[in-house]
């Protein structure tokens, strides 16, 4: 149990981008009754946020094209992290609405 919890807490620390997490309480229930070899979807918002003010009022495509940049280049790290678990995490996807990504890990 101590296992999984490491890893969980190394997805939110050990890339150095999130100043502060935590597991959620619905995820905690899920990671208590996980066995070896089981899989789970695990979701991770960033915290750091864009500053669309920096964006002209009407100006969509550069908000959307600024948010997308913004958040490829804020998640690298993390993406990176999850990616070193290899065949233990995939289904990786990278969304730059929310600045988060949702991946499914092997315990």
């Amino acid at each position: 149990m101590r296992g999984i919890k490491a890893i969980i807490l190394m997805l939110l620390f050990g890339a150095g981008l999130l100043v502060a997490g935590y597991i959620t309480p619905s995820l905690q229930v899920v990671l208590d009754t996980l066995s070896p070899g089981n899989k789970t979807w695990v979701s991770v918002h960033l915290m750091e946020k864009p500053n669309l003010a920096r964006c002209p009022q009407r100006a969509y495509a550069d908000k959307i094209d600024y948010l997308k940049e913004f958040s490829q280049s804020t998640q690298r790290p993390l993406i990176e992290l999850v990616n070193a678990y290899g065949s233990q995490a995939n289904s990786l996807n990278s969304f730059w609405v929310y600045n988060g990504i949702l991946f499914i890990k092997e315990y």
